[in-house]
């Protein structure tokens, strides 16, 4: 009810330490803007197609997740580990708030090897930050040195 009624009834949902692997995927286009995630266990968890606008997920476990084509902007992801995480079209746009505020998705401390951002809508200030905090990489035997964020853009 508390997005229904726009936070005017009930609570926004906290999973706050919740092991999300057993829920397979039920969270699959959920509907969850501005949840508390904050050390959630969502190890190969699929959040494709949801809405987590606004979502704590701070100090998470979301290896090799999938954000495909999620709605996540304004999300707080400081401290995760989100190694192998797929967020292939996905909307990393700024979360545009009251008074002309403006709310960036946070990845302050995040651990961010190897991440799939194809097709993923950003804009360059968070494009820039991701840059500086993704693991070097290598290029495999035989391929380019191409820069997989900035060929995300």
């Amino acid at each position: 009810s508390w997005v229904k009624t726009r936070g005017e009834q009930g609570a926004k949902a906290n999973l706050d330490g919740a092991d999300l692997r057993v829920m397979g995927d039920a969270l699959q286009k959920a509907r969850l803007p501005g949840a508390s995630l904050k050390q959630v266990c969502g190890v190969g968890v699929d959040f494709s197609g949801a809405s987590l606008v606004a979502a704590d997920f701070s100090g998470a476990d979301l290896r090799f997740a999938k954000f495909i084509g999620a709605d996540l902007r304004g999300c707080n992801f400081k401290d995760c580990k989100l190694s192998q995480a797929s967020f292939a079209g996905a909307n990393l746009l700024p979360l545009e708030g009251a008074a002309g505020r403006s709310y960036q998705p946070r990845f302050n401390g995040a651990r961010l090897c190897n991440l799939d951002l194809e097709g993923t809508r950003m804009d360059t200030a968070l494009l820039d930050a991701l840059e500086t905090m993704a693991c070097p990489l290598a290029p495999a035997a035989g391929q380019s040195g191409v820069d997989p964020l900035r060929a995300a853009s």
